[in-house]
């Protein structure tokens, strides 16, 4: 009898033990769970915040390709006519306006820059789309950043300076331009177009512009595969 209380006791005992496992183990398991769905959802919120960005970009990269696609018609244009005999001034008004805008587009990265700032990007658990996302951000933004400041430090610079130093821009603005026959105004402002350093710097600027555009295409090419990447995984984790 003895030995059978002393059996009923183990028993029970070990039955304890197996409650307070299975107790300790289920509360893991919930906690896990609650760790994993909080870090689920805030990964489902910076995709979509950078998903915002990438088609925002998507639009505005776009934007300026079109851009820089017309006024590389009017350098042409330009280039073509500006010794004609009888040329079209508004044609070259509009094509001389073109070569000293420059572009400022900027990629949009806040949800990236948030990830990385607070060294979160790896709540990106698809680690090939993560890499993508830093290849976009760093390789290519860089190559954009970097045509984009060419482009202006020479339009700025270069371009701006020898306009003020080649053209009498006196002469053809301003209060002083009322004082001069239109005939007049069309020499000036054809002698200036016509100097050769000037057409040179034309040339160059050309040549730079179709490098920006050739970095834009690469970048909004990258940026459209992006957003495919990115509604996918979106779909998966929801």
């Amino acid at each position: 009898m003895k030995n059978l209380k002393n059996n009923n006791k183990l028993i029970n005992y070990f039955f304890e033990i197996i409650v307070i496992i299975i107790g300790i183990t289920l509360s893991f398991l919930v906690n896990e769970w609650r760790e994993s769905s909080k870090i689920r959802s805030e990964e489902i919120i910076a995709l979509e915040t950078i998903l915002e960005n990438l088609k925002t970009d998507s639009v505005n990269v776009q934007r300026e390709i079109s851009t820089l696609t017309t006024s590389d018609s009017l350098y042409d244009y330009f280039l073509r006519h500006v010794f004609d005999k009888n040329p079209m001034l508004d044609s070259l008004g509009k094509a001389f306006q073109a070569i000293f805008s420059y572009s400022k587009f900027t990629p949009k990265s806040i949800g990236y820059q948030q990830l990385k700032e607070t060294g979160k990007l790896n709540i990106i658990s698809n680690k090939d789309l993560l890499k993508n996302l830093i290849e976009l951000h760093t390789t290519f933004s860089e190559l954009i950043s970097e045509q984009n400041f060419i482009d202006r430090t020479f339009t700025i610079k270069y371009l701006s300076n020898n306009l003020l130093n080649d053209f009498d821009l006196m002469a053809i603005s301003g209060n002083y331009s009322s004082k001069l026959s239109e005939k007049r105004k069309e020499k000036i402002f054809l002698s200036g177009i016509r100097n050769r350093k000037f057409i040179n710097l034309v040339l160059f600027t050309k040549n730079i512009k179709s490098g920006e555009k050739s970095s834009y295409v690469k970048y909004s090419n990258k940026v459209k595969e992006l957003i495919k990447e990115v509604e996918s995984e979106l779909q998966t984790l929801r």
